[in-house]
């Protein structure tokens, strides 16, 4: 019987031989960071969590393998949401989902709700974005926003929640249709009271007929 271990160096042994045919993710924040790596039949590979110091020490030797492609899953700093129809450049498009000059708005397509995210990154995260140039920028938002579109649900209405140490995002969906998202300070527990509760009022929502 292996042990949880021996199972962890298996894997890591597998990422190290075939990187080439897996996808690399990795979720930058200030004292922690995690990565993921999925392989071509998309099964989870790896997953680890360390200081994000030592990634930039050279102790987290993954970031020195070749993947297929290199995702940055980030929690941004301001999010705006634009329809895909007011787009009429894909070729522009296709080239700002792809990390940009650090100076300006990142954009990435929300397939499921036919929209774009355009946001702006926090400084701790600048350092991943100046050293993995090649990597492919995801806002938090868009992960949630597809997650919850694919979501069969017998409600009217559902509500997602994401929480960040002083922020956090709430999207807000209407038979399947994106109909709200943005960000809200949340330092304390009131902030957070203060704030669903005024968002309850203004969007006319009531808890009991929502799925959270």
């Amino acid at each position: 019987m292996e042990t949880q271990s021996g199972l962890l160096e298996a894997e890591e042994k597998y990422v190290q031989e075939n990187s080439l045919n897996c996808t690399l993710y990795i979720h930058p924040e200030i004292q922690l960071s995690g990565i993921a790596v999925v392989d071509e039949e998309k099964k989870m590979r790896l997953i680890q969590e360390m200081p994000t110091d030592d990634f930039f020490k050279g102790r987290a030797g993954i970031l020195n393998l070749r993947f297929s492609k290199t995702f940055l899953v980030i929690s941004p700093k301001k999010t705006s949401l634009i329809p895909l129809d007011l787009y009429d450049d894909e070729k522009d498009l296709g080239f700002h989902t792809v990390i940009p000059d650090l100076d300006k708005h990142y954009f990435s397509v929300i397939e499921q709700q036919n929209c774009v995210a355009s946001f702006l990154s926090f400084d701790h995260q600048k350092p991943w974005l100046s050293i993995l140039k090649d990597a492919e920028l995801i806002p938090s938002s868009k992960i949630m926003i597809n997650y919850l579109t694919s979501l069969k649900i017998k409600y009217k209405a559902i509500l997602g929640l994401n929480f960040y140490e002083r922020f956090f995002e709430v999207v807000f969906l209407e038979d399947n249709k994106l109909k709200f998202y943005s960000q809200f300070p949340c330092a304390t527990a009131d902030e957070f009271n203060f704030f669903i509760l005024t968002l309850f009022e203004k969007l006319n929502l009531m808890p009991a007929l929502l799925l959270f």
